[in-house]
């Protein structure tokens, strides 16, 4: 089951790459995270507590697996 992020609170994703970037995170032109999978733009959802990409229609990749249930 894929997370539907639409259910997220305000502020509950997170592009930033932060100090991860220092260890060679991949971002994208306006230095905001990348999949390291698969390219695709990334976030940090704090509803899930875990990395997922931004946008849903991204298929699954080795990173970031289709079964997500929105919480702990």
């Amino acid at each position: 089951m894929k997370y539907d992020h639409a259910h997220c609170p305000p502020g509950a994703h997170d592009r930033d790459p932060g100090t991860s970037i220092e260890d060679g995170q991949p971002v994208d032109e306006h230095g905001l995270m990348l999949c390291r999978d698969c390219d695709a733009p990334l976030m940090y959802c704090a509803t899930v507590e875990d990395y997922d990409h931004a946008d849903s229609d991204t298929p699954p990749c080795f990173l970031v697996p289709a079964n997500r249930d929105g919480g702990a």
